[in-house]
């Protein structure tokens, strides 16, 4: 009886989370065009913690490179895990060239210590900025996470990109842009 039950919830958990997929596939379905009308206009501003208490400026940050990652993500999303190690190295091999990553955490209940714990152990060297409210994100037009903005030396958005990437793709979009 009880291999029943179990059966019976993993089966409940897969169709839930096959469901959660396909909601999440109409939600973003369409939102490439106001994604490539946002491309070119200037990035909203905006001002954050980072999990110092220190306020962060974006302006500040893209003025002084060439290209600036900002990626929205949060520590409960499984796509935003898969993604760190691919950031990290290409923040290891690309920060001294004009590279900063700002990773946004956004729509994470998570109190500033947890998602401390949770960067240090993913090794993640770049700047964490809170967004605890989501008005960022919001301002974005973030539906899902993870996405990531990239935002050039003037502060004009070059290319939003909704769901994960790997190295690769994010190596072929620095070459293009540095």
């Amino acid at each position: 009886m009880r291999i029943l039950q179990r059966k019976s919830f993993l089966l409940l958990v897969l169709f839930l989370a096959v469901l959660v997929l396909v909601a999440f596939g109409h939600l973003t379905n369409g939102q490439e065009e106001n994604e490539e009308q946002r491309v070119g206009r200037l990035a909203p501003s905006f001002q954050l913690p980072d999990l110092s208490a220190r306020k962060i400026e974006l302006k500040a940050v893209y003025q002084k490179n060439k290209v600036t990652l900002v990626n929205f993500w949060a520590t409960w999303c499984p796509p935003c895990r898969v993604e760190i190690p691919e950031f990290n190295r290409i923040y290891q091999e690309y920060r001294g060239k004009g590279l900063e990553i700002l990773a946004v955490n956004t729509w994470d209940d998570s109190n500033p210590e947890k998602i401390k714990e949770f960067v240090d152990r993913a090794g993640m060297e770049f700047p964490i900025l809170l967004d605890t409210e989501g008005n960022v994100a919001t301002r974005y037009g973030v539906r899902g996470i993870p996405t990531t903005v990239i935002i050039g030396p003037t502060g004009h958005i070059r290319e939003i990109v909704v769901g994960m990437m790997n190295y690769q793709q994010l190596k072929e979009r620095l070459e293009q842009f540095l």
